[in-house]
């Protein structure tokens, strides 16, 4: 294709967490690929291909380049003895793509020199590394290493596991995130040594042969630079959880705060120059992320022991399993005090293991029905004060006008345990499903489950806006406002944006009732709340400590819910404030926290439907 026409064709190959058809953009590689070229007024057209197959494409010019890749360097013994392919002079690459760090990994149980990674009685170091991408760090040239080639890089943390070799070259994110997912049995077991050369990075490779390629890159470069400097670059990688600690000016220590990116952590960015003030000595810095990225990083910071996070922002579930594994530190608090007894107890419960404080509320939540009442007004309906799924989709039916893009029910359907999972796991249980039995065999293939997954699409397709997998809550409640979607079912915390003057300037159009049920009541609706905990990899607890009970505190909470009154607290005294429009909202939210909630985790199937890994892998089945 001539330059002319400012095109480039990029093959993309799935390697999460950096590219990957499910991440948010497409991943981080690919945003910052599609965001160079636009610096330069050049197009990127982006698909996914399996490594072989892209590969064949560059080769034959049907497509310009491949991403990401590593670039091989390799002596001319090794290359000749055919244990690689010669990617090196075969192709033409771009500068590293930032975000890559390569790591080394070892089990905490064997015995290295970490300062001269050499192991007792000089014996060889045994290294492993993804086939056809080996440099060796400078660190390990002096020592007698022996390669060890495997062909996929999850082989890596078995061998290690198993003491066939003593280290692992790895990214670092690569190896936490299959920690994560695939091997959580290593957290907290493996130690992530950082090393001083960026080798391995990743990058877009071109075919020298295309007289275009020469064009190409040269495009990527001269945008990946513009990028740079007007801190567009920073951005993407922030977006995506690609942070680098800073040094804090002077004296003062760095606490890193994660959070996810809810109205309230906005909120408490803004009291940052009150506790600065109040600490000279500390310096905070927040990194606010989608929900789905931060947990993703919070867990690959521990798998790794990175020490990236001194206060995180978890759910009360995490509290809870993170805590049973030794992942939080507990926060200095005595349990038998009034600000303690003032958390809700449905709360508190969540928060306490062997009578010690693993996490302190922020917000609380339970999901109900919100729906527009001047649309229901105008087309004459009613909404029922306890619908079930059946009256959700009667109404529906004659709410329904694509030509005039109103659509009638918003149901999360982004993919993710926190997007669709959330929903379809009260959707399964309404409908009399369970996730295991008593013997936890899993009920997947069984009548309910069945029923509801048809009721989910069937609405989704016939009810919901097109594309229904690019809607979670926060999609879902820009149409609701807009008066493009009639009803949605989501959560209470909602009324963060419904009810806030400056988001939505017509809250008496806002009606909400009870979240639909359909054969039981039972586990119909969720109950989720949002925390601050200190995890066990941060390097200033001390600080950290501080930080968290001061955030986490009755005043510093009933402060920043009163700036705009919101019912979202987690505390009796949250609902003390004068919330105006939404004063009898808030009442209602306050009754249903109070007493519905112990139908709302039923003992068969919450919990356990929650592990990480299971539910990202039924979250992309449903969608």
């Amino acid at each position: 294709m001539p330059p002319s026409e400012k095109v480039v064709r990029v093959a993309s190959i799935e390697r999460e967490p950096y590219a990957g058809q499910q991440l948010p953009d497409r991943g981080m590689v690919n945003e910052l690929i599609t965001a160079a070229y636009a610096q330069v007024g050049v197009r990127a057209e982006i698909e996914f291909y399996p490594m072989a197959r892209a590969r064949v494409l560059l080769e034959t010019g049907q497509v310009d380049a491949i991403a990401p890749i590593r670039i091989l360097q390799q002596s001319s013994e090794r290359a000749s003895s055919g244990e690689f392919d010669n990617l090196a002079t075969q192709y033409r690459y771009s500068s590293v793509l930032p975000g890559a760090q390569q790591v080394l990994l070892k089990k905490k149980s064997t015995v290295l020199d970490v300062q001269t990674l050499s192991l007792p009685g000089a014996q060889p170091v045994r290294l492993s590394a993804l086939r056809g991408t080996l440099s060796i760090p400078s660190e390990l040239k002096k020592l007698n290493v022996v390669p060890v080639f495997v062909a996929e890089e999850f082989q890596q943390l078995g061998m290690l596991a198993l003491d066939r070799v003593d280290l692992a070259l790895m990214d670092k994110y690569t190896a936490a995130d299959l920690m994560v997912t695939q091997r959580p049995d290593l957290i907290g077991q493996l130690d992530f040594l950082p090393i001083s050369e960026q080798t391995n990075g990743y990058h877009l490779a071109f075919n020298p042969s295309l007289s275009y390629s020469e064009q190409a890159l040269a495009w990527f470069e001269q945008g990946l630079d513009l990028l740079a400097e007007s801190n567009q670059l920073r951005g993407i990688l922030n977006k995506h959880g690609f942070f680098q600690r800073q040094l804090a000016d002077g004296n003062k220590t760095e606490i890193v705060i994660g959070a996810v990116d809810i109205y309230l952590a906005e909120q408490m960015q803004q009291l940052t120059d009150e506790f600065e003030a109040a600490h000279p000595h500390i310096k905070l810095t927040w990194r606010v992320m989608e929900e789905n990225i931060l947990r993703t990083r919070l867990m690959s910071d521990l798998a790794v022991d990175d020490g990236q996070f001194d206060v995180i922002m978890v759910g009360d579930y995490e509290a809870q399993t993170w805590a049973k594994n030794h992942w939080l530190v507990p926060i200095d608090i005595d349990t038998n005090t009034p600000e303690f007894a003032d958390v809700l107890p449905v709360v508190r419960d969540n928060l306490l293991k062997d009578n010690e404080i693993v996490a302190l509320p922020l917000q609380s939540e339970t999901s109900i029905t919100f729906y527009r009442k001047d649309i229901f007004a105008a087309l004459g309906l009613t909404m029922p004060d306890n619908p079930s799924y059946a009256d959700i989709q009667r109404l529906a039916a004659q709410i329904i006008d694509r030509d005039g893009q109103r659509y009638a029910v918003g149901f999360r359907a982004k993919p993710g345990w926190g997007q669709n999972m959330a929903f379809f796991t009260t959707l399964v249980h309404s409908f009399g499903g369970k996730w295991f039995d008593d013997d936890y065999h899993p009920l997947l293939n069984t009548a309910p489950w069945l029923d509801a997954l048809e009721y989910y699409i069937q609405m989704l397709q016939r009810y919901g806006p097109p594309d229904p997998e690019n809607y979670g809550w926060r999609e879902n409640l820009d149409l609701f406002v807009a008066g493009k979607l009639v009803m949605v079912v989501d959560a209470t915390s909602a009324a963060s944006r419904l009810f806030d003057p400056a988001e939505y300037s017509h809250p008496e159009r806002i009606g909400y009732v009870s979240h639909p049920t359909q054969r039981t009541h039972i586990g119909s609706r969720w109950y989720w709340g949002w925390n601050l905990a200190i995890p066990t990899s941060s390097r200033n607890k001390p600080y950290a400590q501080q930080l968290a009970a001061w955030l986490g505190s009755a005043d510093v909470n009933k402060r920043l819910l009163a700036k705009n009154p919101t019912p979202i607290g987690a505390r009796y005294s949250s609902y003390e404030l004068n919330f105006g429009v939404a004063q009898d909202y808030a009442q209602f939210v306050l009754k249903q926290l109070e007493n519905d909630l112990p139908h709302a985790n039923p003992p068969w199937g919450c919990n356990m439907c929650r592990f990480q890994s299971f539910r990202l892998l039924v979250s992309r089945w449903v969608c």
